[in-house]
């Protein structure tokens, strides 16, 4: 499917959550890669870039620039894979038209040569993005506004070279391998003092600051009795077992101090007994072990639709409700329940027992 078949809407949510991961990691452990990107762009200006290019700007970039144009870099390392930087606008268009000159020249020569042995060196729907550098552009990342998909470019003479990535889908593997850096397949990220540097371009001279990432850590929980994989496997067995819970909040660290006060839970710590770094999902779990784990996990957007799943808990409304949770619907004729709210508007079911329940 062509990625611009999706809902410009839904392109711009997927552009801007990825980015937001990416950002907020870059301000949390490399300042000073954070520091050197660039404002967002205003709608005038893509606008009159795209007059200038005469070609229609993705929903997707126009997403990423809103957000971000240009990466300034940090001696020379911009915080995309291999160290590229997000050009500025002014960069796309001067180098757009550098290309295209190119390309005219490259036609005059192309009439003289067989089919097979003609160069491009520029399309006309190709727009730059990413360069190899702040201000080295051998090579870099176009966007074909045509599909959607990324590709590579160089000046040398080995050709441009499919990426076959979305944007969407190439900033969400940045925002990937910079949360679990374990799993990163592209790049492998570390930091030099406060900057973000990617393993492949590596300058020898910063080799012996460059820290690869740990890998994260993630809490261990004791595998229910019948969930192995082996037995899952097993057509006669069923196919899933439960594992845990989980919920969305644009303020996850103050959302997993409201459930584990109301729980009676508390914060699992990394196997090292390390804090976990603060833009990572917080797993919750019960101090007697009986209760599953709850991940709360950081969104960018605030709920605005009903639960299709939710939490039923023992409690007492009026104590919930002072700790900030809102009722949306009491005990009525046709229920005997509070479903309420929690402060994020996550919706949970409270059953009163007068045995059990102080």
């Amino acid at each position: 499917m062509n990625h611009e078949s999706l809902p410009d809407i839904v392109v711009e949510r997927q552009v801007s959550d990825a980015w937001e991961r990416v950002t907020a990691w870059l301000r949390r452990h490399a300042p000073a890669s954070y520091a050197a990107l660039g404002p967002g762009a205003s709608g005038a200006a893509v606008d009159a870039l795209e007059e200038d290019l005469g070609i229609r700007i993705p929903a997707a970039l126009r997403a990423l620039w809103s957000l971000t144009a240009g990466d300034g870099g940090v001696d020379g390392a911009g915080c995309l894979p291999g160290n590229q930087a997000l050009m500025p606008l002014h960069a796309v268009a001067g180098f757009y038209r550098r290309q295209m000159a190119a390309q005219a020249h490259q036609d005059t020569l192309n009439a003289r040569r067989p089919e097979d042995d003609r160069v491009t060196v520029w399309a006309t729907v190709w727009i730059p993005v990413a360069s190899h550098g702040p201000a080295d552009r051998t090579s870099g990342l176009y966007l074909d506004a045509s599909t959607g998909y990324l590709g590579r470019w160089s000046r040398y003479n080995e050709g441009p070279d499919d990426e076959l990535d979305t944007l969407t889908t190439y900033l969400e593997d940045v925002a990937d391998m910079l949360e679990a850096p374990d799993l990163a397949t592209r790049d492998r990220p570390g930091l030099v003092g406060g900057a973000l540097v990617w393993g492949s371009r590596l300058d020898p001279a910063r080799e012996d600051r460059w820290r690869p990432l740990a890998r994260a850590v993630l809490p261990e929980r004791p595998r229910p009795r019948g969930a192995s994989m082996t037995r899952m496997k097993n057509e006669n067995a069923a196919p899933a077992r439960f594992k845990d819970l989980a919920l969305d909040a644009v303020d996850h660290q103050a959302l997993a101090d409201w459930w584990c006060a109301a729980l009676g839970y508390e914060r699992s710590v990394m196997a090292d007994g390390s804090a976990r770094p603060q833009h990572w999902p917080v797993p919750i779990v019960d101090k007697t072990g009986s209760g599953p784990l709850i991940w709360i996990n950081p969104v960018s957007e605030r709920k605005t639709f009903k639960n299709r799943m939710h939490l039923d808990v023992w409690g007492v409304p009026d104590r919930l409700v002072a700790m900030g949770a809102t009722v949306v619907r009491a005990p009525d004729q046709e229920i005997d329940w509070h479903v309420m709210a929690d402060p994020e508007g996550n919706e949970f079911c409270v059953f009163t027992d007068p045995d059990d329940t102080p």
